[in-house]
């Protein structure tokens, strides 16, 4: 336990007293707001699940299409296999990270900042300049726009 001390610098007690007021102020209104958002939760029970079991079903309705968008893309090549939806190929690099510390060290040693290779940049030669030991594929993903919503909801109405 701190022994009592008395200060002689009103500043500074008044800025002791201003942060012990702040702090009771800040707890009692975590409290109140922890009290509202309880009773709030137990009032919207069934609204919450409601929307926790319809967010699934969105997730899963997404996956689902662009799963679907990336398989109709893999059979026919069309980047833009359905109203909306999109087809974007990400380059992935695979390497092995021993061989290509020492291409660097021979070919580009400012590509190392020890301890380590600056991979960032290394990635970066790697996606323009074809290099023996560097495997580059494409990964394709659908994107979906989020206009989907309100193009369903005019054609519903």
């Amino acid at each position: 336990m701190q022994a009592t001390k008395t200060n002689t610098n009103p500043a500074l007690t008044d800025a002791v007293h201003t942060l012990m007021l702040a702090r009771r102020q800040s707890a009692e209104s975590k409290a109140l707001l922890a009290e509202k958002r309880a009773r709030f939760e137990e009032e919207n029970a069934d609204l919450i699940a409601l929307a926790a079991g319809e967010a699934a079903r969105e997730a899963e309705a997404d996956r689902n299409l662009r799963a679907l968008a990336v398989a109709e893309y893999q059979a026919t090549g069309d980047k833009a296999p359905c109203e909306g939806v999109s087809i974007v190929l990400a380059k992935v690099l695979t390497y092995d990270t021993d061989v290509v510390r020492g291409w660097a060290e021979k070919a580009m040693p400012d590509l190392i900042t020890p301890p380590q290779l600056n991979v960032k940049a290394f990635d970066k030669i790697a996606r323009t300049v074809p290099l023996p030991f560097v495997t580059i594929t494409e990964t394709p993903s659908a994107r979906v726009a989020a206009e989907l919503i309100a193009d369903e909801m005019e054609r519903a109405a």
